[in-house]
């Protein structure tokens, strides 16, 4: 399990996870859970996408994964590693929230 917390800042509109593309010859299966922690960042609504580095430097929505809108409510994504290859995992912004906020990113392998 992997588990990360991002602190957003102010001006925020999207960030990676991961700084490479996934490389995978294995099909496995993957649990990802994507939360926000904090009451601040309400008013947004924040996704957790992957896409080609191309889509993440244009703010694409290439591949929405999860969505978190409210603290405390956790998504769950169960997809298999096939569907990730080449793509970058990123967390893009929508919405007026402009005060800094927590999201927890955790992935399981199966």
């Amino acid at each position: 399990m992997i588990s990360i917390i991002f602190h957003t800042g102010t001006g925020f509109s999207h960030r990676p996870i991961s700084g490479i593309p996934i490389n995978t010859a294995v099909n496995t299966t993957l649990k990802i859970s994507f939360e926000l922690n904090t009451s601040v960042g309400q008013g947004s609504e924040w996704l957790l996408c992957a896409g080609t580095p191309a889509d993440f430097t244009a703010n694409n929505i290439a591949l929405q994964l999860a969505n978190v809108t409210g603290a405390g409510v956790p998504t769950l994504t169960i997809i298999d590693t096939n569907q990730l290859a080449g793509k970058l995992l990123y967390i893009v912004r929508q919405g007026t929230a402009v005060t800094p906020a927590q999201l927890q990113f955790t992935i399981n392998v199966e």
